[in-house]
């Protein structure tokens, strides 16, 4: 596979005000040698998308098996809208099984250096994984390894084909470094005030794996893509009209009506400004 490829991160950030209609992430003409911009979309032929979790990476307090379980669950929410052809499924090749493959995750180990291309020059972060979908917990390192915002709960990094303008494969990242409060499966019914929900961030992840931005307009906070969560929420674990709208605009069923994204002061759909040395949008 060619890997001369850009990288660039959606961050989520652990502070809150208000959301609206859906935005699409979009990457910026200027990126890819002066062409159009293009939509952060997967290829028909690239579904069903796989993801993989990485065996033993879970958070403190949270079993492997809940882990992966709410991994599942958060892919499964975008998976079940009836109007979007969008599917997923647990990878079952180059060393994966059931959705689980072996990796070291050691913030000094190779697997947490910055990517390589076939030329040498480096593009990182994500995993060098062989484009695993992978959606892994970052227990060190997190700005000082990765460069990510300590502000931002999620992370998901896109690797981008420069030569065919397609995706190629997207990372998914949770912070367990700096996070003020520890993660884990919150009960609905009695949320805690002291802990981040594990589903409520991926859910929302997921969304941005799939190619959805932040909304630009302030509004609904119900919305799964809103750019913040506060701890012992778990509302993101369902998604609200614009997230639907947003899923079945990219990735139509026949028959199912269209409604256009927002727009910002501009008239322009979200756009990253990212250089080929990696960054994207932090709040």
């Amino acid at each position: 596979m060619n890997k001369n490829v850009l990288l660039l991160a959606l961050l989520y950030a652990t502070f809150c005000s208000t959301c609206c209609a859906y935005e699409l992430a979009e990457l910026d003409g200027d990126e890819i040698s002066g062409n159009a911009p293009v939509l952060l979309g997967w290829e028909e032929r690239d579904i069903p998308l796989s993801w993989v979790v990485i065996q033993g990476n879970n958070p403190p307090g949270v079993t492997f098996p809940q882990y992966k379980q709410a991994v599942e669950n958060a892919f499964n929410t975008w998976q079940n809208v009836a109007s979007s052809f969008l599917t997923f499924r647990q990878a079952n090749e180059d060393g994966a099984v059931n959705g689980v493959i072996e990796l070291n995750v050691s913030s000094s180990s190779a697997a947490y250096s910055p990517f390589r291309t076939t030329d040498g020059g480096r593009r990182g972060p994500p995993f060098d994984d062989g484009f695993h979908n992978v959606v892994a917990y970052v227990d060190s390192g997190w700005q000082s390894d990765f460069g990510f915002s300590s502000a931002a709960l999620g992370v998901t990094w896109f690797a981008y084909n420069l030569a065919d303008r397609r995706l190629v494969g997207a990372d998914i990242f949770l912070n367990g470094d700096n996070v003020t409060h520890p993660w884990a499966i919150v009960d609905p019914e009695a949320p805690l005030p002291t802990q981040y929900d594990l589903e409520n961030t991926i859910t929302h992840e997921v969304g941005h794996f799939v190619g959805l931005a932040h909304p630009y307009q302030d509004g609904r906070s119900e919305s799964t893509m809103y750019f913040a969560a506060t701890v012992g929420e778990t509302r993101k674990r369902s998604l609200e009209i614009d997230d639907i709208n947003g899923i079945t605009y990219l990735y139509p069923k026949p028959g199912f009506p269209l409604i256009p994204p927002d727009t910002n002061a501009d008239g322009l759909r979200s756009s990253l400004d990212n250089s080929v040395g990696g960054g994207g949008c932090s709040v």
